[in-house]
């Protein structure tokens, strides 16, 4: 079990993000395409469908964070479905950091070490089960 004040961090944090949480799956997109050009391939034309399923799957992590093992059969099945892109460890790596700095820029002066801290305790988890899945799926 996540540790309650790493749970509610998070918590607290994705309320500002929820109050416009297209603009934060925009941005999160926009940085990872101007890092990795060559990802943008691996999506749809119109990212609004891609977008909306960022923030549904930080929803679901950020609601569940408290219960980890309600997240196992989701993310694994989430990481089968991202098996066919052939991403590696790195590329998982990049969106964890990614999002890491769009929260940062989201929340500005309000980040801090307990916001990297927490937040990337819940993705870091997100990640390795993804690739838990991916790899039962190959």
């Amino acid at each position: 079990m996540a540790h309650k004040g790493r749970v509610q961090t998070v918590r607290d944090s994705f309320q500002v993000v929820r109050t416009d949480a297209d603009a934060f799956a925009r941005g999160f997109y926009d940085r990872l395409f101007a890092k990795r050009p060559e990802m943008r391939g691996l999506f749809a034309d119109d990212m609004s469908a891609q977008q909306a399923k960022l923030v549904t799957t930080l929803v679901t992590a950020v609601n569940m964070f408290d219960t980890p093992s309600q997240l196992i059969k989701p993310l694994k099945q989430l990481g089968a479905s991202h098996a066919q892109m052939g991403l590696s460890q790195a590329d998982y790596q990049l969106v964890v950091d990614t999002i890491i700095e769009t929260l940062e820029t989201t929340l500005g002066s309000a980040w801090d070490v307990a916001h990297d801290r927490a937040w990337r305790g819940l993705l870091d988890f997100v990640s390795n089960v993804m690739q838990e899945g991916a790899a039962d799926a190959a």
